[in-house]
């Protein structure tokens, strides 16, 4: 019976159902493209950021007037460290690395020991092949920076001698060339043993840690803390350029839309309040016989609850649909990817839609509840 009523209803008040059903849709289709847009963009970005390469540095802490490569983790403090990393979730990889100057050709050059493999997850930037190739007789695969190679006219294939200062020397197999546009254009990266012993370190030492933390800068700030906490004497701090970017651009796309989305859903709920209650006002003589014929509150509440859940589904279904599309064609028009669509956009888009309808009943259902059947029967004006 309730259910005939309230489809009679709304056919026979079509306009006002369809003016409700179209507001509630512009609401939906604004939160349900923003907030698709914000978690797929958000998730791009990320994935984008993580390129970059690491956004954790952790050395030992300095003594006075030193520099920062100068102070060596002792084996045990960087297997302390990489410890600490394992254990910490947000920590996606790291690498721990030596650095000192070493000569090739009497030329001076900055040489780095890093495990070839990690450091292609940690920096994929640097294009070091995640499969190096092996050894060939002693001589140990090694990258070299783009400005190196050029200056001694290397290639993938080339052999290298490399000389220490304590008088070591090494041959080594150009496996890849790096053109960063960074400081690596000017360096010799080899793994981490053949590295060590050019530089004089002891097995395990390390000059640095580097790691890539997922999360803006307040993330990365607390693992940090963690990791100095669990490892004393050793300075562990974001890398500002990589970590303070990435929480500034998610920051600032996410509020950008989020303004957008707010201000068209107000300007919704306010044409959705005023079509619920236009329509309240129309219909003043239906809800009034309606009363006098016995109907109580109760009664005409979930009559009304009833029609605004029915515009409230409606409405989300027609805007998931077009929030959708329109995500779908701005996240290929601005950012050139496809939108991947995620399932947490329904219940959340629904959500929204009842929340509106609730908000939109309050005004419809008081005006409805004070109508005076007597008066509204006879042909007086609705309060």
């Amino acid at each position: 019976m309730l259910a005939r009523i309230v489809f009679g209803s709304l056919r026979h008040n079509r306009a006002k159902a369809t003016l409700a059903i179209l507001s509630t849709g512009l609401a939906a289709a604004v939160f349900s493209a923003v907030l698709l847009l914000n978690l797929d963009v958000r998730s791009k970005m990320e994935v984008e950021l993580r390129a970059a390469g690491p956004n954790l540095f952790v050395s030992a802490l300095p003594s006075s007037g030193s520099e920062i490569l100068g102070a060596t983790l002792p084996a045990e403090a960087a297997a302390a460290i990489g410890a600490a990393l394992r254990a910490e979730p947000r920590v996606e990889s790291w690498a721990a690395g030596v650095y000192g100057v070493a000569r090739v050709e009497e030329r001076p050059v900055v040489i780095a020991g890093f495990d070839l493999e990690a450091l292609s997850r940690l920096a994929p930037y640097l294009g070091v092949p995640p499969a190096i190739p092996a050894a060939r007789g002693e001589a140990e695969p090694i990258v070299v920076g783009v400005d190196v190679a050029r200056a001694l006219s290397l290639g993938p294939g080339s052999e290298i001698v490399v000389r220490g200062d304590g008088g070591a020397r090494a041959r080594f197999l150009v496996a890849a060339i790096v053109d960063s546009g960074g400081p690596e254009d000017r360096q010799l990266i080899a793994a981490p043993a053949p590295a060590r012993a050019l530089l004089g370190r002891r097995p395990g030492e390390a000059s640095v840690v580097l790691a890539r933390v997922s999360g803006g800068r307040g993330e990365v700030e607390e693992v940090a803390r963690r990791i100095a906490a669990a490892t004393p004497g050793v300075d562990a701090r974001p890398i500002a350029r990589i970590s303070r970017a990435e929480g500034s651009l998610l920051d600032r796309l996410g509020l950008l839309l989020s303004t957008c989305a707010a201000a068209v859903i107000l300007l919704a709920a306010l044409s959705l309040a005023m079509a619920i209650t236009a329509s309240v006002v129309e219909r003043a003589e239906e809800l009034a016989l309606f009363r006098a014929l016995g109907a109580g509150d109760r009664t005409i509440v979930r009559t009304l609850g009833l029609e605004l859940a029915l515009v409230a589904l409606a409405g989300a279904a027609i805007g998931l649909a077009a929030g959708s599309g329109f995500a779908g064609v701005l996240s290929r028009s601005l950012f050139g990817a496809r939108l991947d669509f995620r399932f947490v956009a329904v219940p959340a888009t629904l959500a929204l839609a009842l929340v509106l309808a609730l908000l939109g009943a309050l005004f419809g259902v008081r005006k409805a509840l004070a109508l005076d059947p007597a008066r509204v029967l006879h042909g007086g004006a609705v309060r």
